[in-house]
This record gives structure tokens, sequence and C-alpha cells, in this order.
């Protein structure tokens, strides 16, 4: 199957033996965009096993690059959560059902600065030395 790409949308094309031509002419299976992520049952079952698996590979790759996108926007928009959590837990003084998720946040906080001591852009604490 070849698969062409026209703008944000994919064309999938199967060359099928033509006897009155005598030669392959080219079928449009379909158009799908060019994101997809997973193949509509409808179309999985008119493709080939070897059509399925180039399209699955594909939309593996979609994914993958669909996840990097969500980390990235996760990363960018932090510093704003983190000012609507702050302004969140001083609008909630001394409510005893917070310790359990403070805890929880405390914990995950640890794990983002451990991350960013890995990637380079933490900061390490200077002890004084005696």
């Amino acid at each position: 199957m070849q698969i062409r790409r026209r703008n944000q949308s994919l064309s999938l094309i199967r060359a099928v033996y033509c006897p009155t031509l005598g030669r392959c002419r080219s079928v449009t299976l379909a158009t799908v965009p060019a994101d997809l992520q997973q193949v509509p049952l409808a179309l999985w079952e008119r493709l080939t096993e070897p059509e399925r698996d180039q399209l699955e590979a594909i939309c593996a790759r979609n994914r993958q690059a669909d996840v990097g996108r969500r980390r990235a926007a996760h990363a960018e928009g932090l510093p704003e959560i983190l000012r609507q959590v702050a302004a969140w837990y001083r609008s909630h003084p001394h409510v005893p059902d917070l310790a359990v998720l403070a805890e929880q946040s405390r914990n995950e906080w640890s794990d983002v600065l451990a991350a960013m001591c890995e990637a380079g852009v933490g900061r390490t604490r200077r002890r004084r030395g005696g």
C-alpha cells in the first residue's frame, strides 16, 4: 500500500491489477487524518495484514508524538497550575481533610524536583561546611 500525505491527511492507495488494462491501477482505499492514532474498525477490516501493519506503525508514531506534546504542554502550564494550587490551599486554612492530599502533593512535588535535577535544571542544596 502506498501512503501519500496531502496537507493534514493521508491517502491510502492500493495497486490493483486490471485485466482490461493489462496493468495495475491505483485505488484509493481511504483518506484519514495525518494525526490518526487508531485505525477505524471499518477501514481495519478492508486492509490486508501488511497494510494493517503499515498503518498501525503510523498510528503508533502519532500516539508517541502526542504523548510528548502533552507532556510539554503540562510542563509549560505547571507554573500557573502551582499558583492556582497555592491560592486554593490558602483559601482552605486548617481543614483536617486536606492532610492526605497535602502529603500526596508533597510526595509528587519531590518527584518533580528530582526530575528537574536529573534534567540539569534543578537546584541542589549547598550545605555549609563546618
